[in-house]
């Protein structure tokens, strides 16, 4: 058992690149009324958390790793509604009040009240996912129950990249449901779980990607799956989701578009050097949208659409792994990994 007496607990971490460790810190403490103390039961491995591993991010460990959860309330704070201990619960990666003027504009990922510790899993005060207890700040616009019908296995991935995969496509076939999409593959779950979102909204794809593995998971899906290098595109489309975390699979999925389409990007580039063909952008009069995922305002339509079997996310996990063996385990090369405590 990892589990320690006293007040100190188990939290796995980045040290270096290539190596992880688990580190002995100070069990969480509720601090207000509002807040929660969660126990996480599931973990899924963002697609970010990889490169963090390996050294393809400038973030320095040591780092609590995780972000992605589903977890049991073990306490809660005496301001906390309609919340019982023993509920099980998906936390967001993002930390948000549900109050601020960004969050009551649906911008959960970017809240005014942390805007300098926006989550957890990235090196800020909250800690990782990967950790015995997790404190929940602002636990009455952060935590989302789980409904019946969607299993924890299922809810875990929205706390990051299902929702991220999701957003890039639902507000727009929403508006336009005639319309041709585009997903790019190339870094991990992402890019899956736009094909996912997208056949559940009742669009097939065509999905591209020199991966095999995610060619023929993105097939099985059912989209249109085609091998192909970032910088070769298939064709015009109204809609491109750009998941390869590339320059060249930026400039492919902007070049891609349709007069008037939008490119929807997931990808995570950590400086400011990336140039777009803006005279190109101009003359098509295309839209790239870019930034964090704002979980908590997808989540119950994601939740609908598992509950009513139109979204498979389990579909997307590759590999599994028990919390005890992460040390080992969660660097290890996969499409989408989840953690069992």
């Amino acid at each position: 058992m990892l589990f320690l007496e006293g007040s100190r607990m188990k939290q796995l971490n980045f040290i270096r690149r290539g190596k992880l460790s688990w580190l002995e810190v100070p069990e969480p403490k509720l601090k207000d009324g509002i807040e929660a103390i969660v126990k996480p039961l599931y973990v899924s491995r963002c697609d970010l958390d990889f490169g963090i591993i390996y050294g393809a991010t400038p973030l320095p460990g040591p780092i609590a790793l995780g972000h992605e959860m589903v977890g049991e309330i073990s306490e809660l704070g005496e301001d906390v509604k309609n919340f019982r201990i023993g509920d099980l619960v998906m936390v967001p990666w993002h930390i948000n009040c549900g109050s601020c003027s960004h969050c009551n504009k649906g911008l959960l990922a970017f809240c005014s009240s942390v805007a300098d510790s926006p989550g957890y899993g990235f090196g800020y005060e909250w800690g990782g996912a990967l950790q015995e207890l997790v404190r929940v700040p602002y636990a009455n616009s952060m935590l989302k129950k789980i409904p019946k019908g969607v299993l924890p296995e299922q809810a875990v991935s929205a706390a990051d990249n299902l929702a991220d995969g999701y957003r890039c496509v639902a507000p727009y076939l929403k508006e336009n449901p005639a319309q041709s999409v585009l997903i790019l593959g190339g870094v991990g779950s992402c890019g899956l779980y736009a094909v996912e979102s997208a056949i559940a909204l009742g669009v097939k794809p065509v999905f591209t990607d020199t991966d095999l593995s995610r060619l023929e998971l993105a097939k099985q899906l059912g989209a249109e799956a085609i091998e192909a290098p970032h910088s070769e595109s298939p064709g015009k489309f109204d809609l491109v989701v750009d998941s390869t975390n590339t320059r060249a699979g930026l400039i492919t999925a902007l070049e891609s578009l349709e007069p008037g389409g939008t490119c929807a990007c997931v990808s995570v580039h950590f400086k400011n050097d990336i140039s777009v063909p803006y005279w190109k952008m101009y003359n098509t009069g295309v839209t790239l949208k870019v930034g964090r995922a704002n979980v908590g305002a997808y989540t119950e339509e994601i939740f609908d659409l598992i509950s009513e079997g139109r979204l498979r996310p389990e579909k997307i996990t590759t590999h599994a792994i028990h919390w005890k063996d992460a040390v080992e385990g969660y660097g290890q090369r996969a499409t989408k990994l989840l953690v069992k405590f």
